[in-house]
């Protein structure tokens, strides 16, 4: 956003925008109710109203810093100065066009405050995030108080734009070369062959590429999580027992193309746009909601994916203010566990079975793993391999044989993933 193309109506919206983001609604949500009452705001106008407010949310000590600092904030004063306090460069431009510039010239001399340098809970705290993270993060492998900051920081950053190359469609030099002209900074991302990575705020949608199914949104990390099955061959049957809007379903199916692709889920609103979105990328899909019986040896899967439902906290820096409470991710292991039980019945022997999640938390993640290996054993945990990591690097993205990303490691959104095989004969 450049300081030609501020326009100082934008702030008072952000404000009121602001004001609205609370936890636990989606900021998506908030933000299409919030424009349905100014329907002459075009696309551009929305979307930087949007980044000025989300900006500022993603900075809980910020915000209290500025209320701290500037107590009678008039309409838009708050959002204009986090934006100067975030953008200095454009301070004095921007402050020349301001009608109370007077009234906000004093915060920016006043110090920002820096983060505390420990416990790992005081670090949460002060980034917005729940403070009983702390233990999770710890069992995790992130153990010392630098590692917490680095971890919490990244958190509250805009998260950027990835996309999945169709390679059945179009190889990633190719893409990228089509790219140039519109996101002339779009570069590979740095480890999956299939990611490219793009300015935030890029349109891809209007772009040709997206309507010809060569390219998808999907963040690196996800298309990692279908990296560590990369090594199959001979798949000939694959269900995604939890497959949403389709991102993993359709990674799958780019692949391996001939192979019979199942979605499912528990209803049929679950699905979102998958149907068109598979049709534009030529994939085959069947959806179909969660079967309420037992499989034959007919309808088994050589591969099966759990994406199982979760907190969501290692989407925070889309999310914003979705932060679940101790109680319903408590909940959630429970569902997670049945979930991946009820699944697995559907793996024939020698199949794969894949758990993953979006989230930071141990509890979740290897927590979950070991109790479906304690209660079933007919599955052995195969340690994840990435093969075709772009860097040939795995040393931080596998964790213990589990799948592990991280926003300030690997510039992906919290990932997890552990990779299960059913013994032969059972």
């Amino acid at each position: 956003m450049s300081a030609e193309r501020l326009h100082m109506g934008w702030f008072r919206h952000a404000d009121q925008l602001l004001n609205l983001i609370r936890p636990p609604t989606p900021v998506g949500t908030v933000v299409r109710d919030y424009f349905r009452n100014f329907p002459r705001l075009g696309a551009q106008d929305r979307h930087a109203i949007t980044d000025l407010a989300c900006d500022l949310a993603r900075q809980p000590w910020l915000l209290r810093h500025i209320d701290q600092h500037l107590p009678d904030a008039a309409d838009g004063d708050r959002s204009f100065a986090g934006f100067l306090l975030q953008h200095p460069d454009r301070a004095a431009d921007a402050l020349n066009r301001w009608s109370r510039a007077d009234a906000l010239r004093p915060i920016l001399e006043v110090p920002l405050p820096a983060p505390p340098t420990g416990p790992p809970t005081d670090v949460l705290a002060f980034h917005g995030l729940p403070t009983w993270w702390a233990a999770d993060l710890a069992r995790s492998g992130l153990e010392d108080v630098a590692a917490i900051s680095a971890f919490a920081g990244a958190m509250r950053t805009r998260a950027p734009l990835d996309l999945r190359v169709n390679q059945n469609r179009m190889d990633r030099a190719s893409v990228l070369t089509r790219l140039q002209s519109a996101a002339p900074n779009a570069a590979p991302a740095p480890w999956a062959p299939t990611a490219i990575r793009c300015p935030s705020g890029f349109n891809v949608e209007g772009h040709p590429l997206y309507t010809d199914g060569i390219v998808e949104i999907q963040d690196e990390g996800s298309q990692l999580i279908i990296q560590c099955m990369d090594d199959l061959e001979n798949v000939s049957s694959i269900i995604d027992a939890c497959a949403g809007g389709g991102g993993k379903t359709l990674a799958m199916a780019a692949r391996w193309p001939d192979a019979s692709l199942q979605a499912w889920e528990v209803n049929d609103r679950r699905f979102g746009d998958i149907r068109q979105r598979a049709a534009r990328a030529g994939a085959s899909i069947t959806c179909r909601m969660w079967p309420d019986r037992e499989p034959s040896d007919s309808d088994r899967a050589d591969l099966v994916l759990v994406d199982a439902p979760c907190s969501g906290s290692g989407t925070l820096r889309r999310s914003i203010s979705a932060i679940m409470d101790e109680r319903e991710v408590r909940r959630l292991q429970g569902v997670q566990l049945e979930v991946l039980r009820r699944a697995s019945r559907w793996v024939r022997p020698a199949g794969t079975l894949m758990y993953a999640t979006c989230s930071v938390l141990h509890r979740e993640n290897e927590a979950v793993a070991a109790r479906f290996l304690e209660q079933d054993p007919s599955f052995e945990l195969t340690p994840v391999v990435l093969g075709r990591s772009a860097k040939g690097d795995e040393s931080t993205l596998v964790r213990e044989g589990f799948l592990r990303l991280w926003p300030h490691l690997h510039g992906t959104d919290g990932f997890f993933a552990a990779r299960f095989r059913r013994r032969s004969g059972r």
